[in-house]
């Protein structure tokens, strides 16, 4: 009855709080990405964007607790048998892999610009 009611709105207040938090971090991951992928075109935007890379481990440092409440969201969704979207199941995937996925990239493009920096010579 009324107790039933109180949880599913619970729940409710619960997946919505996952699917915000989800969203926020994947959007400050897309934009650490962005600027990541981006190839300088002469040698002050390579080491602008060295200088990035380098603060790059702090900010993803600075998502973590947000990344965890987040993946705790979403057990504590689970544990309740809350029937969650696919597209709630991929948020959960991507913002537990964005952490490694943003530091792959970080060594990736540091390859990347050693290569370029060459040209730039």
């Amino acid at each position: 009855g009324r107790h039933r009611k109180i949880v599913d709105l619970l729940l409710e207040f619960l997946t919505t709080r996952f699917r915000d938090s989800a969203q926020a971090i994947s959007d400050a991951f897309t934009g650490m990405f962005a600027v990541l992928r981006k190839t300088p075109k002469d040698i002050e935007a390579a080491t602008e964007l060295r200088d990035y890379m380098g603060n790059v481990p702090s900010e993803v440092a600075k998502l973590q607790p947000d990344i965890k409440k987040c993946i705790d969201a979403y057990v504590t969704l689970e544990q309740f048998s809350k029937r969650m979207t696919t597209d709630d199941t991929q948020q959960r995937w991507h913002v537990f892999g964005s952490a490694k996925k943003a530091a792959d990239l970080v060594v990736k493009v540091q390859d990347e610009l050693k290569v370029q920096e060459s040209t730039f010579l």
